[in-house]
């Protein structure tokens, strides 16, 4: 079981390394699916109705700089 920290994005990253990237309303809930937390902001409060995207750091490309000797 993963461990809980204070960061749900985090814990969701842990318990599903495979996933690349989710969508987070502002009320705190999570998706897979953009789609999905574009119908669920919908329904929040005007002001409140943004999503987030949360990218997974193990997916994050990382550019080098070549080392010449």
């Amino acid at each position: 079981m993963a461990k809980k920290t204070e960061n749900p994005v985090q814990d969701f990253f842990d318990a599903h390394p495979a996933v690349q990237e989710i969508y987070g309303t502002t009320d705190g809930y999570l998706f897979e699916a953009k789609q999905y937390a574009k119908r669920h902001a919908d329904t929040l409060k005007e002001g409140k109705r943004t999503v987030e995207t949360f990218v997974n750091p193990l997916f994050i490309d990382v550019e080098s700089e070549e080392v010449k000797a």
